[in-house]
Formats: C-alpha cells, structure tokens, sequence
C-alpha cells in the first residue's frame, strides 16, 4: 500500500473575499463533458485501478540539459506591473514530449521573503483545460490582478507566495500557451495522459530549478482538479519507489470546490440549486425520483428533468450566486482595481492582457490568440457536492464540527475525518485588517463560496455495513436548565443522579460522557493520568480489566450504567465539579465482541470515543514484551522491584517469523475497531503525536468541551533511545521489515 501523509500548514485559514468568482467563461467546459458522458458515445472512461502497471512499464524521464535555462526563463518585468516588486518570476516551456513537440507553459512566482525555505507549491485550474495562469495566477492566488484598462497590473496584497513559491501550470497541452506540434494529441487528450505529462514537467523543472529539489511540495487545485490533483500526487508516489529518477517530495495536496465523482457532485449540485431556491419543487422531486445517483443509472426522464433545472437557474454567475454579471467590459477607466471590491468583468480584463504582444515576449511565450480554456470552461462545485463526496468515503471523524475565525469573526467551519479536513468560509464584504499576521494567513487559502478539501491520499478506506439498532436503554431526565449548550452538542451533555454523591453545589454541571479505546501498551495509563490532571475531568481506569464485568452484553451495560450515573464517585473525587467523567477499555476486553450493542449503547447514552493508539506498532511490541516479562520477574523472585527500572533494561528477542503477522494483526485489529464506531462522536489520538506536540491535549480538551488546562503526569518515559538498542536481534529484525510496508517502524518516530 502507497500512503501519503498531509501536512497543513498550522496558519491556514479561509476568507472568499480574497478570491475572484469570476469564473465565467468556465461555466461551460464541465458542463460539456458531463452532457457527453450521457450522449449514445460516451468517452472511455481511464481506469485508475491498473496505475500499479507503472511500476514495470516505467521508464526514466528523459531530461535534456537544462543549464542555463532558468536564467533565460526570467522574467524582466511584466509590462504594466507596480512599482516596488521585490520577488523574483519566471515563465517558459518544459517539452513533455520532444517526439510529438508538446510543451507545457509554466509561470513561477517566488516568495519576497524567505524563498529558499518556503515550500513549492504547484496549482492546477479545472475546467477540465482551463488555464491556471489566466485564472488561478491573474484572478485568484497570484502577486497581481489585471487592472480595467487591460494593460497594467495591480498588486494582490493577499498573493500565496507571500509564504510559498508558487508554480502555475498551463495542463493539458492546448490550454492557454501550451502547445503540441503534433495536432493529434489535441484530440487524445485525458486524464491519465494529463498526469503523466505534468509529472515529466515536474522531473524536468527540478532540474532547470535544482534548488527546489528536496524542497516541501504540495500540489493544490479546484474545480476538475478534483480529478488533476489526486492523479497527479499518485503518478508522483508511483514513480518514487524509482531511486533512478528524482524523488519528488512530496507533502500533500488541497483541493477547492473538488469534482471527484460525477454522480455525487451532480447530486449534490442539484441540491444546492433547491435549497438556494434557484430549482422549482416540481423539478427537484423530478430529480430526486427519477435520478439515480448511486448507481448512475440516468433515464431520459431524469436527464429532462436536470435539464429543467439547468435551465431554471437562468444566466446567473454559478460561482457566486448573488454576484453582479459583467455587461459592458468595454466600459474602463483604467483606475487601479481593488482585491477587495469585486469585478465581475475581471476576465476580460486578463484576456486583453496576456494578448498583448510585449506581455507574451515578457512572458518567453509563443506569439499566439491565449484563451482561457481550451474548450470553454470550468464547473460548478457546491458545497453539498463537497459534503457527499467526503460522506462518500465513509471517514471517521477525529475533530468534531467548530467554527474558525479572522479577525475575531466566525470566518467559517471545518471538521477533521481520517485523513481530510474539510473546510467552509462565510463571504466578508468588509477589507480584512492589515497585519502580517493575517498576510501569512490568507496565503495558501482556498476560499471558495462553497467549500475545501485538504486532503491526503489514502488508497485503504474504511466501510460500514452495519444498522444501527438501539438498546433499550433509559436516559436520565434532565433537571436542569442547559445554558450555554449548542444544539449539536445536547445529546453528549448529562445531569447524572448518582445513587451517593452529596455535592449539591454539582447537581447542575453539565457533564460529558467519554470513553479511551485504545490497546495495551500504547500510552492510556500515561493518557489518563493527563486527563486526570484537569480539575473537571474524572477517568475511572481500566475498568474492564475485571473479567465478569465483560462476561456478556448484560454486564458490560450494567457497569457502563454505573460509570456514566456517577455511582462510582465520591464526593471527594474532584475539588471541582466534574464536567467529563469516563474510563479507559482495551480492545480485547469484549468490546469488538460485543461492538455493535456497545456503538448503541454510546450513540443512545451520548458517549464520546477517545481513540488513543501507537503509530510504531514495532516500539509498542517491545512494551508488551518486557511488561510480560515483569510479570514472570515478579513471580520467579518473589520481590517486587521498581517496574520501570525492570521495563527499561530488558531487552527482548522477538520472534522475526512472527513478527510482520503479528504487526499485521495489530493492524487490522485497529482498522477494524475504526470502522465498528465510525457512527460515533470520536477522535483518534496517536500516542507520538501527543509526545511531539503537546497542543494535542489541547484538541483533547476541546473534544471533552473542559476548560484549557497545562495538562502533567508524573510518569515517565521508559523506553528511550534507538530502536537498535531495544532489541537482542536487531540484525534479524531490520532485515525482516527492510523493504515492506512496516519498514518505517525501523526509523525514529519521535525525538526524546
């Protein structure tokens, strides 16, 4: 398996008034496809699923010299740009294919400040052939916008390279400047020949820019880069494991307003038209009976019915609804645009510019008529079509639905599943205050009217075919008055009557229900200790570590009662009232065996999941190993010495046959635990998360709804160092995992 981790960058944040919704002339392009994949010949769909086929087919990029290159490629200064421009820009042509003649024009903006740490980043526009240059650089992310003369720039305060240096891609060949001498290649264009060009250019632009080599690289895009992006940073993840050609470093990738899957963005774009009261009733109950969006089955009747509701939108802009149309471009003054103050005339604005002769000679570009699109233009994403896109790969949910904030506004919201974040943002009309902090901040945004993915690639998903049946459990009434309380929040707030509990100044606080699944070995003790250190919070051990109260399903329910009515707290558990009461529970303490009445049992009680595991399954092995042998020590000597004195001089020998199976195991045996309490409120915690960062327990805290507390325990580390200083056969086990997927196990995961 090929994984991908993300790395966000801890300053993002959303604001859709930096962004142009001037899209207009791509309404079309996605519009287009989707028609002809309903037309009696369709096109052939590519099947990703052979991409592993790379690995025997591949062969080295062929890289023709680039010295000198760079220098040539330059840019002076672009005709009509502000005074004071204090980073460096180049553009040109990499040949993708020297035999066809096919080259991809590129521009590259440089950070003004620290440009020899800022990460690479590479942005794709959709369409699909829609030009990143005209609209992602010139209307979007870019150091300048197009003023209304057409013919001189302004410069956008709120340009991504102010933190990283910025590559736009003109992809396929035949949009905008690129260009293949081979007219065929017009006509063959897909995905898969798509990704496979853009990642030559990349092989081939590392080399003309060398420095950028071994730099941080994310790969960002909206719209059709839904399928750009993700294509892409899978053909780089392939073509790694190559070590004859350049490793790419790649971190991540963003994608804004993503079209990912035909069917689930349709309907969620249909939706969206309802529910904005752009589609009469009569169309959307059309739809909704006669579209079938699981399976893609769309009969006439249905494809009528879409068609009405197409046409009931009217001429509006799609990519910001209640925006201004452009009516008269011809009408400029050639005043100095605003970033602030939208124009909606914006595109041609950018075509007259970079149809100037001496802006193309700037720009090293072939003397040609640049278009924004190599058809017509990009589609229409909402944010519903976002929501069933992500509902679609049935992710857990590790942070739960909060706001985000400028400038002490709500400018958004966001949730975190496995591996995707996903991100809305309110439209702000008012300019932004201007300080470098929010300079940083709106760099590398992706604020879109409707929604962002920033997400990893994750060839392993986690599904679900269970139905939810709920026990008939009784649910204490409430006696007090919740004030304060979100509505989201009401079923995970509680006002236990414990049978002893005398504390009468508590009776009112509100008190959440949690509980730590975790494994042996993998930190919970360390974990609780943590929560037990804030004065609201109150965590019950291993409760089921005692046998007959896991037995059966009766006495599992029977002991959760008493740890969730209070009926094991004394008055003088807490010097504080306690506002987070739970317990810690192995995996292997029946609750896979009895999951899915326990998933009732949480999501009918409103008790939270704190998942708590070890990304190093190899470090934790050695953990087991020596606390088993503690016990034995015990046990032989009859005298007890200090455990972790014992725990850290072992050194065991492990079984090198058994160890990828049993590493394998544990494996699944988390995956597995995952996918039983997806339908639960959780967060998925890793031990060496929390020993590198501790804002983590931040995020904790946050989860369990306590006040922010510095969070101490008074155990200690008791494994250090390297990993070859753990083991008696370390030789035997680092040949072991050499070459497989654990192999990572064998390397530091965290500094001590």
């Amino acid at each position: 398996m090929i994984r991908m981790k993300v790395s966000i960058f801890s300053w993002l944040i959303l604001s859709c008034c930096l962004m142009a919704f001037n899209d207009a002339n791509q309404i079309g392009s996605l519009d287009r496809l989707m028609k002809s994949r309903t037309s009696e010949k369709p096109p052939l769909d590519e099947s990703w699923g052979k991409l592993d086929a790379i690995d025997q087919e591949y062969s080295p990029v062929y890289i023709e010299p680039q010295d000198g290159l760079m220098e040539d490629d330059k840019i002076d200064v672009l005709p009509g740009q502000p005074q004071g421009v204090d980073f460096d820009q180049y553009a040109g042509y990499i040949t993708v294919d020297p035999t066809a003649g096919r080259a991809l024009f590129y521009y590259f903006v440089e950070s003004p400040q620290n440009s020899s740490t800022n990460p690479l980043v590479l942005w794709l526009n959709g369409g699909p052939g829609c030009s990143s240059l005209g609209y992602g650089a010139m209307e979007e992310l870019g150091p300048f916008r197009v003023n209304s003369n057409g013919k001189t720039l302004f410069r956008n305060d709120y340009a991504w390279n102010n933190v990283a240096n910025v590559i736009f891609l003109e992809s396929p060949a035949g949009v905008g400047f690129s260009y293949s001498n081979t007219t065929s290649d017009y006509d063959h264009t897909g995905d898969k020949s798509t990704a496979a060009d853009s990642y030559t250019f990349l092989v081939k632009w590392l080399e003309r820019f060398p420095q950028y080599k071994t730099r941080d690289f994310f790969i960002t895009g909206e719209s059709y880069a839904g399928h750009y992006v993700p294509q892409l940073a899978y053909t780089i993840l392939l073509n790694n494991k190559n070590t004859n050609q350049t490793i790419i470093n790649l971190k991540g990738i963003a994608i804004g307003n993503a079209w990912i899957d035909d069917n689930t963005n349709t309907d969620g774009m249909y939706d969206y038209f309802w529910t904005h009261a752009l589609n009469s009733d009569e169309t959307n109950t059309g739809i909704n009976t006669y579209c079938n969006f699981v399976n893609g089955n769309l009969s006439s009747t249905c494809i009528r019915f879409l068609a009405n509701g197409k046409s009931e939108v009217g001429n509006i802009d799609i990519y910001n609804i209640y925006a201004p149309l452009c009516h008269n471009p011809m009408e400029t003054n050639g005043s100095t645009g605003s970033i602030i103050d939208f124009d909606p005339c914006s595109d041609y604005y950018v075509y007259s510019y970079l149809n100037l002769a001496e802006v193309q000679r700037a720009l090293h570009a072939k003397a040609t008529t640049w278009s924004s699109c190599s058809g017509d233009t990009d589609g229409r994403v909402p944010v519903t079509s976002s929501r069933y896109s992500i509902n679609a790969l049935i992710l857990p949910i590790e942070t739960g639905w909060r706001p985000w904030y400028t400038n002490n506004e709500v400018g958004g919201y966001v949730v975190g599943y496995k591996g995707v974040i996903f991100a809305t943002d309110t439209l702000i009309i008012k300019a932004p205050k201007k300080s470098p902090l929010v300079l940083r901040m709106v760099v590398l945004v992706f604020a879109m009217v409707c929604g962002v993915y920033i997400c990893t690639i994750c060839l392993k998903q986690i599904n679900t075919h269970s139905k939810t049946k709920f026990l008939d459990v009784q649910v204490i009434e409430r006696p007090c008055h919740a004030s304060g309380i979100e509505e989201w929040e009401i079923p995970y707030v509680h006002f236990p009557k414990p049978k002893s509990y005398s504390r009468a100044e508590c009776e009112c606080n509100p008190v959440r229900f949690f509980a730590i699944l975790s494994m042996q070995r993998s930190g919970s003790g360390w974990f609780e200790t943590l929560l037990n250190s804030h004065i609201n919070v109150s965590s019950n051990g291993e409760i089921f570590s005692v046998k007959p109260r896991r037995s059966n399903v009766s006495s599992i329910v029977e002991t959760l009662d008493k740890v969730y009515n209070l009926d094991w707290f004394s008055s003088a558990s807490k010097n504080e009232c306690s506002a987070a009461v739970g317990f810690k529970w192995m995996l292997n303490q029946g609750l896979m065996e009895h999951h899915k009445e326990i998933v009732e049992y949480f999501n009918s009680r409103g008790v939270s999941a704190i998942f708590l595991f070890r990304r190093n399954q190899l470090r934790r092995m050695i953990s087991v190993l020596a606390n088993s042998y503690d016990r034995s020590a015990k046990l032989l000597n009859g005298t007890h010495k200090s455990h972790a004195e014992i725990l850290a001089k072992y050194k065991p020998t492990i079984n090198a046959t058994l160890l990828i199976p049993n590493l394998k195991q544990v494996q699944e045996m988390t995956m597995t635990a995952l996918e039983y309490f997806k339908s639960t409120r959780h967060i998925i915690l890793y031990y060496e998360d929390i020993i590198n960062n501790r804002t983590k327990l931040m995020d904790v805290q946050e989860f369990l709804r306590v006040p922010q507390m510095d969070l101490k325990s008074r155990q200690v580390k008791i494994h250090k160092g390297s990993l070859s200083e753990q083991f008696e056969n370390w030789d035997d086990v680092y040949k072991t995992l050499k070459g497989t997927p654990y192999e990572s196990f064998l390397h530091a995961d965290y500094q001590m």
